[in-house]
């Protein structure tokens, strides 16, 4: 005789509750209801994106991050383009000091073929890292926007900014000459420009200076 464990538990009425508790801004109480679903049903991605923003507030991120990927995934095998995308970013506005949540959206999306999808949400992305602790993770992020769309100019400009910002002002300009030898008359203003006020001299000033009266 086969016997099945018997649950502690009643979804629906901890679905329930965890709701209550939420609306009531007990997190603690919430999540730990949630908690009992998903240590019976692991795969349950309805709890999932239930949780995953409750242990965002509370500031539990690789729990989240856990949770949110799992529901995530759950859509993604079963060819849910759309819902991925849309938990993903949910996880991008519930942690965006975590670069997993944007990489991983950026991603899915590359996953497709949309490339300058992949790179809009690095190069949004990025925007949170620009404090002096975190320009790394900056740098890094669009470093890989970098690879996705090589010499696209916005990416690659704002990656030269955040280098020299780094003191990498050598890594900058090569990224900064590049611009201005391959794009428009403005953009390459904009290139020498920067590249200037990187590394003040004759030699940017007149390049500039020539850039900016050719029309």
């Amino acid at each position: 005789m086969i016997f099945k464990r018997t649950l502690s538990y009643n979804r629906s009425a901890s679905i329930e509750t965890a709701g209550e508790a939420r609306t009531r801004g007990k997190l603690r109480v919430a999540i730990a209801e949630y908690k009992k679903i998903l240590a019976a049903d692991p795969a349950d991605h309805a709890v999932h994106m239930k949780i995953a923003p409750l242990l965002a507030e509370a500031k539990s991120y690789p729990e989240a991050w856990k949770s949110f990927r799992a529901a995530a995934e759950r859509y993604e095998k079963g060819g849910f383009f759309n819902k991925a995308v849309g938990v993903y970013t949910h996880a991008s506005r519930c942690m965006p000091k975590e670069t997993y949540a944007w990489e991983a959206l950026s991603g899915l999306y590359l996953s497709q073929g949309l490339k300058a999808d992949a790179v809009s949400v690095l190069m949004k992305g990025h925007l949170n890292f620009r404090g002096r602790k975190h320009r790394d993770k900056g740098v890094k992020m669009l470093k890989n926007a970098f690879d996705i769309h090589p010499w696209a100019f916005e990416p690659t400009y704002a990656l030269a900014g955040l280098l020299a910002k780094t003191g990498r002002k050598k890594e900058a300009l090569v990224l900064l000459e590049g611009l201005a030898g391959k794009k428009s008359a403005e953009k390459r203003r904009k290139a020498l420009r920067a590249a200037f006020t990187i590394s003040p001299g004759f030699s940017y000033a007149w390049r500039w200076l020539k850039a900016a009266v050719k029309r």
